[in-house]
């Protein structure tokens, strides 16, 4: 938590003072609704220009791309380059979020990733026809070539399937052209994706079955190396960005600035605590944003001869789904968080319109044709106010 920061792991302690600056931890509690209320009285007030100095772990919810499409997050590249922490010192994700010409609006000091399990998923090649990662044609013909009662991966329904074929495409996969402003949801790709999503969603149907897809985890012992997805016949399908198969980050533990702080340089003096600080903690499937950090940690972890959760110890490669830590696995390891990628920030609106109104078609309220009739419109006249 942001707490970690202010405070040390024994009994409170301390570890951040300054004498010019008072630092004041704002909660809302774990409450729902709690944080629904908090997020909107947030938005409101950087709208009229005020609120709090320093934002946290996405706290403004889907109330934040609006305030950062509106210029509410300040642009921290000035303090950076006067800093002198030189970027290249971290993997790009810690001044990714936002990012653009130069600009960083958000820094994330460690990663966490999205989907079940914090990880990706990995489906059986045999299943896709091809031993490589699947663009996004590939998958949803395999799945719709297929016959049969199945799911996509347990637990996940028919909007959260539909959410991992479009969330990680900054063009909706060819169907939003923003630079012209206009959009075509009536191609040959769409009715695949929305049909396949429909027909492998676990909607709670009941019985037992069994799930084409695995969710993967990248824990440090855990996640399937190349050898290991070649061994075991997998190739990893999510999440599928425009240039192929990259693990997902969330957007919990971002620092971001309100514009409107009088207190600039305040925030980024703390930011910069965080971002320097070097606290040894064990690692799973939360990686810190310094790349001397991460080696450090994996050097020690490659000392242990044993993995560790809580009280139980297993030794390498006698417990299920965990393997033994080698060099070759941490190099690896390093690749995806140098690979890694946040969702895209600019296509929100659209997913939630596209998302909206697919919830009628899963539920059987509207054919795929007028579904898709109805999105294109939407999605256009959206765009149309983008450029007006």
């Amino acid at each position: 938590s942001f707490s970690d920061y202010i405070w040390g792991f024994s009994g409170g302690q301390v570890i951040y003072e300054n004498n010019d600056y008072y630092i004041v931890l704002e909660e809302c509690g774990l409450d729902l609704g709690a944080q629904n209320d908090y997020a909107r009285q947030t938005s409101i007030e950087i709208a009229a220009g005020k609120g709090p100095d320093i934002l946290y772990d996405d706290v403004l919810g889907e109330y934040s791309y609006g305030i950062f499409e509106k210029g509410g997050y300040a642009d921290l590249s000035p303090y950076l380059e006067s800093s002198g922490i030189e970027k290249e010192d971290f993997f790009p994700w810690v001044f990714g979020y936002g990012s653009s010409n130069g600009k960083v609006y958000g820094v994330m000091p460690s990663a966490r990733f999205l989907l079940i399990g914090h990880g990706g998923v990995v489906m059986d090649a045999e299943v896709l026809g091809v031993n490589t990662e699947p663009d996004i044609e590939t998958l949803t013909d395999a799945l719709l070539a297929r016959q049969g009662n199945e799911v996509f991966l347990a637990d996940m329904d028919s909007m959260k399937v539909l959410e991992l074929f479009l969330k990680g495409t900054e063009d909706l996969w060819g169907m939003v052209d923003w630079k012209n402003g206009v959009c075509d949801f009536d191609t040959e790709l769409f009715p695949k994706i929305l049909e396949a999503a429909k027909r492998y969603g676990d909607n709670g149907g009941g019985g037992d079955i069994e799930p084409l897809a695995e969710a993967e985890y990248y824990d440090v012992y855990q996640y399937l190396d190349r050898s290991l997805l070649a061994e075991k016949g997998k190739v990893r399908v999510g999440l599928l960005f425009d240039d192929g198969c990259h693990a997902n980050l969330c957007t919990a533990r971002i620092m971001m600035v309100n514009a409107a702080s009088e207190q600039k340089e305040g925030a980024w003096e703390f930011i910069r605590f965080v971002l320097e600080s070097r606290w040894e903690r064990d690692v799973r499937s939360r990686y810190p944003g310094s790349r001397e950090v991460f080696a450090a940690l994996m050097e020690k972890e490659l000392g242990k001869g044993t993995y560790a959760e809580g009280t139980s110890y297993y030794e390498y490669g006698k417990t299920n789904g965990f393997y033994p830590l080698t060099e070759e696995r941490i190099t690896q390891l390093e690749e995806i968080l140098e690979d890694a990628r946040f969702s895209p920030i600019r296509t929100k609106p659209i997913l939630d319109i596209i998302y909206e109104e697919a919830a009628g078609y899963f539920g059987g309220v509207k054919d795929i044709d007028e579904t898709i009739d109805v999105i294109n419109n939407r999605v256009q006249v959206l765009l149309d106010e983008k450029t007006d």
